[in-house]
């Protein structure tokens, strides 16, 4: 075969069996200049070695979609690859779109900062199982990327309300990488009472284009996130918190009733919502939901809810879904 590939998609149960060998032949002849790449269920037979070699290999601003997908959650050297690795990757991701790393436990804030400095284009960004992460370096990545429109994290568990409010991560010398914080404390965020007067506390807008966020299984994220979502995210679609035990009712209604305040229309811009697993869903938030979000598609909760409010939903034609609809999609 002599095929320049163009874009390259494995995936399935047999996939986890392949070792370097099996691969090596394929990436290293064929997809050197491929634009979406795609290896899914990858196995503990593909190792570091083969990345490094292909990461030299690659031509420079072809890639627009990685993802790499391991089958196995693990805390171990085999979960995944080496921070190394990704950064031998990140000079070759100047033109990525879409960045997918599902359970790579080993990936660190250092190697986001590194795919910062080589790529300002993202639009999408997944990481699933990513457990040393912290947040400063999925800010520093989204602050260097001002078209980053879906943020989905998924059992990212040293994940917190740092993502969005944090110190940042210093230099040798003291000073804070740009973008790695917000520069702002509690009472700075409590005194804004506007998307302006935010902005220029937090002196970027770092977040003002996303329009779908996800925090599944990401259990540190509490009330003091989501009431101030508003301020940061006004063109938010889609959210999904699922198992985010500590939201409660009161910072859900401030989340409706603030994105309805940030948009000129005066209506958030919100279609589907997922409290899948959130104990703190009432009948209060789910209502404001309905009379100021007129684009409200779909959402899905387990929370006991008074069959008014399901009437009313149903009679809103909104789709009501009780099983964690979204795993397809992420």
């Amino acid at each position: 075969c002599y095929m320049d590939l163009d874009s390259l998609s494995l995936s399935g149960e047999l996939v986890r069996h392949l070792i370097n060998e099996d691969l090596e032949p394929l990436l290293m002849r064929h997809t050197l200049n491929v634009k979406s790449l795609e290896l899914k269920s990858l196995g503990d037979g593909v190792s570091d070695d083969l990345f490094i070699d292909l990461s030299q290999a690659l031509s420079d601003a072809s890639l627009t979609k990685l993802t790499l997908h391991f089958s196995e959650k693990g805390t171990d050297f085999r979960a995944g690859l080496n921070p190394v690795t990704i950064m031998c990757i990140a000079p070759k991701c100047s033109a990525l779109v879409t960045l997918e790393l599902r359970n790579t436990y080993l990936l660190t804030d250092e190697c986001l900062l590194m795919l910062s400095m080589h790529c300002s284009t993202l639009e999408t960004l997944v990481l699933q199982f990513c457990r040393a992460v912290e947040g400063s370096g999925v800010r520093i990545l989204c602050h260097g990327s001002p078209n980053m429109k879906q943020l989905i994290l998924l059992d990212c568990t040293s994940l917190n309300d740092s993502l969005f409010f944090g110190n940042g991560v210093l230099n040798p010398d003291g000073s804070i990488i740009p973008g790695s914080g917000s520069g702002t404390d509690e009472d700075s965020r409590r005194g804004s009472s506007s998307l302006s007067d935010f902005w220029r506390i937090e002196g970027e807008r770092v977040w003002e284009s996303l329009e779908y966020l996800a925090l599944d299984d990401c259990e540190g994220f509490t009330n003091t996130a989501i009431r101030h979502l508003p301020l940061l995210m006004p063109n938010l679609e889609r959210l999904s918190a699922t198992n985010c035990y500590s939201i409660s009712d009161e910072s859900l209604l401030e989340l409706y009733l603030g994105l309805c305040r940030a948009n000129k229309d005066g209506t958030c811009k919100l279609q589907e919502v997922c409290l899948y697993g959130v104990p703190g869903v009432g009948e209060v938030s789910m209502r404001a939901l309905m009379e100021v979000a007129p684009s409200l598609k779909r959402v899905g909760f387990t929370a006991k809810i008074d069959n008014q409010v399901m009437h009313d939903l149903e009679k809103a034609a909104v789709t009501v879904d009780w099983i964690p609809w979204w795993n397809d999609r992420h």
